[in-house]
C-alpha cells in the first residue's frame, strides 16, 4: 500500500507527494507542487488502481517533462529569481532543442559530452581564434543539466546522475571585475551629459543629458547594478541610505525581485552621491521614478541606454575593452 508524503518548504508552504512500491518491488516517490492533499490522494488511488490491474506505475519521463517538474518543485522553491530565469534561458536555447525530446533513461555520459562538444563547435565558429569562447555559457548549461538529472535521482527516476564526471570547461583567465578610477567614471559621465544635451536648435529632451550623467555617477558611487539603478523609485531613498528592493528586468521591462533574495539591501550614500541625486531631484522630472525615459512616463530601458548612451560615452573617452567587455 502507498501513502501520502507531506513536506514543508523553506517558505512555509506545504507540498504533497506519494510513495508506493511499484510492480518491480522498488520504492517510488512522486511530488507535484500543484497537488493539494486531495489531489495527492487521487493520484495515489490511480497508482494503486494500475498496480491492481497489473499495469506499470512508473513514468518514462522525457527531458522536457523532467525540466518542467524540476523547475516547479525545486527551482521555484529553493533558488533565486536570477537562477530561475537563467535556467529557463539555458533550457529554451540549448537543452530543449538538443535533448528535450529524449527519455531521461536514455541519457548517458556520452550524450552529455556530445552536447558540450557541439556547443563548443558552435561557439568557436562564432568567435574564431578565442579558445575560451562561450565556455562560461556552456558551463551554465551544464550546471542546469546536472541539476535536472540530480533531481531525477532524488525522485527515483534515475539510479545515478549521468552528467556527473563531465568536467566544466576552463574559462578565460582574463575575465575579471576591474574597477575604474573615479576620474575615468567622471569623464564617461561628462561625455554622456554632453551627448544627451541637445544643442541650440536641435530636437531632443533638454534634461536627458543630466539624467544620463546621474545614472552613471550613482551606479559607480553606490556600487549598484544597472538594473537596480534603472528601477529606482524616489521613496526608496531615505537620507543617507538607499534601499534596494527591486530591479528593472532587462527583457520584460518590469520591476522584479533583485538578484539577492534578502528582500532589501541598504546601501550607504556618500556625500558625492547625495550631491548628484540632490541636483537631479531639483529638476523634478518625475514624482516617483528616479530616472524616467524621454517622455517622463516610464523607466529607462537598459538596451536603449546601452546603445544610445553608455557605448557612445565610453567610446568618446576612448575606454579600452578587456576580453570583449
Amino acid at each position: 500500500m502507498g501513502r501520502i508524503i507531506e513536506r514543508t518548504n523553506p517558505s512555509g508552504a506545504t507540498t504533497y507527494g506519494i510513495r508506493w512500491t511499484d510492480e518491480q518491488g522498488k520504492d517510488r516517490k512522486r511530488f507535484n507542487s500543484a497537488w493539494t492533499k486531495d489531489g495527492a490522494e487521487a493520484e495515489l488511488a490511480a497508482v494503486e488502481g494500475r498496480l491492481a490491474a497489473g499495469l506499470a506505475t512508473t513514468r518514462a519521463m522525457t527531458v522536457e517533462q523532467l525540466y518542467n517538474e524540476w523547475l516547479d518543485n525545486h527551482v521555484r522553491v529553493n533558488c533565486s529569481p536570477a537562477h530561475l530565469e537563467d535556467s529557463r534561458i539555458q533550457y529554451r536555447l540549448r537543452i530543449g532543442p538538443m535533448i528535450g525530446h529524449r527519455r531521461i533513461d536514455t541519457i548517458n555520459r556520452r550524450i552529455v559530452r556530445q552536447m558540450v562538444a557541439e556547443m563548443q563547435r558552435v561557439m568557436r565558429e562564432r568567435h574564431p581564434g578565442n579558445q575560451h569562447a562561450g565556455h562560461r555559457t556552456i558551463n551554465k548549461t551544464l550546471t542546469v543539466v546536472k541539476g535536472m538529472l540530480t533531481y531525477a535521482v532524488h525522485i527515483e527516476q534515475l539510479a545515478s546522475n549521468p552528467a556527473h564526471g563531465v568536467p566544466a570547461l576552463p574559462e578565460s583567465p582574463t575575465r575579471q571585475i576591474d574597477a575604474w578610477p573615479l576620474e575615468v567614471i567622471q569623464a564617461v559621465a561628462e561625455a554622456a551629459r554632453r551627448l544627451g544635451t541637445p544643442a541650440a536648435g536641435e530636437r531632443g529632451t533638454a534634461w536627458a543629458g543630466e539624467r544620463d550623467y546621474a545614472i552613471i555617477m550613482l551606479a559607480a558611487l553606490a556600487g549598484l547594478r544597472q538594473s537596480e539603478v534603472l528601477g529606482l523609485l524616489w521613496n526608496r531613498i531615505d537620507g543617507d541610505w538607499l534601499h534596494v528592493t527591486q530591479k528593472l528586468c532587462r527583457r520584460s521591462f518590469t520591476l522584479r525581485e533583485p538578484k539577492s533574495r534578502r528582500g532589501e539591501r541598504r546601501v550607504p550614500l556618500l556625500d558625492r552621491a547625495k550631491e548628484v541625486l540632490g541636483d537631479w531631484r531639483a529638476m523634478a522630472i518625475h514624482e516617483q521614478i528616479v530616472f524616467p525615459n524621454q517622455g517622463a512616463t516610464d523607466f529607462v530601458r537598459a538596451p536603449l541606454f546601452d546603445r544610445r548612451v553608455w557605448d557612445k560615452a565610453r567610446d568618446a573617452v576612448a575606454i579600452m575593452e578587456v576580453d570583449g567587455r
